[in-house]
């Protein structure tokens, strides 16, 4: 009945509340962190996902999109006197700023014991891993509408194995004040942030560490490409992925034993740093047998 409270958890009482934005709902909840929870104290622990350097304006004229962002800041700092701790978890696309937004690379600042800015070394905005899982869970309601048919080789990095880790971290963080790992920045180029610092394969350096870009088979970028057409402008956002030719692959890696070697023990380097979860390094392993490298 109209007016009835509507309980999703049944009986349940929760005992912890944690805010999460993404994409767009991050520069919202950038501005939410500094402006409303300070105030209003609602939420335990806040994930902010995927940002770019700037905010949301606190109010919008009337008739405004309600996905603008227009109008609020270009870059936003994480107020320091905050009580419950933040976890920021960035891309290299928004690092970078190939979102279209000021890239996050303005907005840095130190990490502290209510804050964490995590940089993920290899990985995009979106990625074919989320744009499978929609495909393959169309109850979601998030539909492509042909959006991604222009773009060319969308990232498959790294970002869902270290994301769920920055989850857990903060929610570890949140009920037992357990503080997550401290990440690297990724190295930005001598132009500004525009570009990365490139190892000799051709993947970024610095920034949380996978084996994705330490044991490649890949060159996986947060700058997106496209064949043409329509839908060219968000490609941007979804990365790319290029493969090492075969001869290059046998030369790094002779035998598949030493590939999945290689694997395992970047894997478990990343799991003891704090960037992987113990429960994942088994499945990355086993993707890692199943691949055929060499070629």
């Amino acid at each position: 009945m109209s007016g009835d409270r509507v309980k999703p958890l049944g009986a349940l009482t929760p005992a912890r509340f944690i805010a999460a934005g993404e994409s767009q709902s991050a520069g919202r909840m950038a501005t939410y962190t500094n402006a409303i929870q300070p105030v209003d104290k609602v939420f335990d622990g806040i994930f902010i996902h995927s940002r770019g350097g700037g905010g949301a304006p606190l109010s919008a004229p009337a008739g405004a999109s309600p996905l603008a962002m227009g109008g609020g800041p270009s870059i936003v700092h994480i107020r320091g006197d905050l009580t419950v701790p933040v976890l920021q978890f960035l891309t290299e696309t928004d690092v970078g700023g190939a979102t279209g937004m000021a890239g996050f690379y303005g907005a840095r600042q130190a990490d502290t014991d209510r804050l964490r800015s995590w940089e993920v070394a290899g990985t995009s905005h979106v990625d074919q891993y989320i744009l499978d899982y929609n495909k393959d869970n169309p109850s979601n309601g998030v539909v492509d509408g042909g959006l991604t048919g222009s773009c060319m080789n969308i990232n498959t990095g790294p970002h869902h194995w270290v994301d769920g880790t920055a989850v857990a971290a903060l929610h570890a963080w949140v009920k037992d004040g357990t503080l997550p790992a401290h990440g690297d920045p990724l190295i930005v180029s001598s132009d500004g942030g525009s570009g990365f610092a490139k190892d000799a394969i051709g993947n970024s350096l610095g920034g949380i560490r996978t084996a994705a870009v330490d044991v490649p088979i890949a060159v996986y970028s947060g700058q997106g490409s496209c064949s043409g057409g329509p839908s060219c402008l968000i490609c941007g956002i979804f990365g790319s992925t290029l493969p090492l030719p075969a001869a290059q692959l046998m030369l790094l890696y002779p035998m598949h034993t030493d590939y999945v070697s290689k694997v395992t023990a970047a894997t478990n380097m990343a799991q003891q740093k704090g960037f992987i979860l113990a429960a994942d390094v088994p499945l990355i392993v086993k993707e890692a047998d199943a691949a055929r490298v060499p070629q």
